[in-house]
């Protein structure tokens, strides 16, 4: 299964999502990466791919309002 112009939404993008979404990435999936502090823009940052193709957004996973609006977001900038 291709994962190429898929979105996928990454949530808590610290020391274990630096495992995976190199990976999904090289699969030029599209990625959401969400984290409550920098460590989702440091994650952008080290990927080896468009900004265009990935976007960066702090939300906590345990708000139900929080989780939401990365799902809104995610819409609204990949469509």
């Amino acid at each position: 299964m291709s994962l190429k112009d898929k979105t996928i939404i990454c949530f808590g993008t610290g020391e274990l999502a630096k495992g995976y979404t190199p990976q999904l990435a090289e699969e030029r999936a599209k990625l959401v990466l969400v984290s409550r502090g920098d460590s989702c823009e440091k994650l952008g940052e080290s990927l080896a791919i468009e900004p265009n193709r990935y976007m960066t957004i702090h939300a906590d996973a345990s708000n139900c309002d929080e989780v939401q609006r990365v799902f809104d977001g995610a819409i609204e900038y990949f469509g």
